[in-house]
């Protein structure tokens, strides 16, 4: 017995790219400038709204609310547990008059005076 012989498919035909001319290399050289440019502008406006990103003001009070807690912190493979003798807050008010009540760590409270000029981080803001 002899088996059938199965036809071979053709071989599809091949396309060949002409070289690229001089105006597609320039057509492709300003799409790359203009890419470029817009990622760079991207960036460079990004840094320079982080000035913007809080309310400057004048602290007027500090209040601190004693209530002890020990604040378990996991991050990672670590875990860090940090005792807190209680709620620390500024009292700031802005330039337009709006007080702000910002809740910060021991470290700046104990740096920060009555009077002092205070940046408030847009994130933490609460208005009266």
């Amino acid at each position: 017995m002899s088996t059938p012989s199965v036809p071979s498919s053709p071989e599809p035909r091949r396309v060949i790219v002409p070289a690229t001319n001089r105006r597609d290399w320039v057509i492709g050289l300003v799409v790359a400038i203009l890419v470029l440019g817009a990622v760079g502008y991207g960036i460079f406006s990004l840094g320079s709204s982080s000035a913007k990103s809080g309310i400057t003001g004048f602290v007027i009070e500090k209040n601190f609310t004693p209530r002890e807690e020990r604040q378990i912190t996991l991050g990672g493979s670590q875990v860090q547990a940090q005792d807190i003798a209680g709620i620390y807050i500024l009292q700031v008010k802005s330039r337009d008059g709006e007080v702000y009540h910002v809740g910060v760590d021991r470290e700046d409270y104990d740096r920060v005076r009555v009077g002092d000029e205070y940046l408030i981080p847009r994130s933490s803001v609460v208005s009266e």
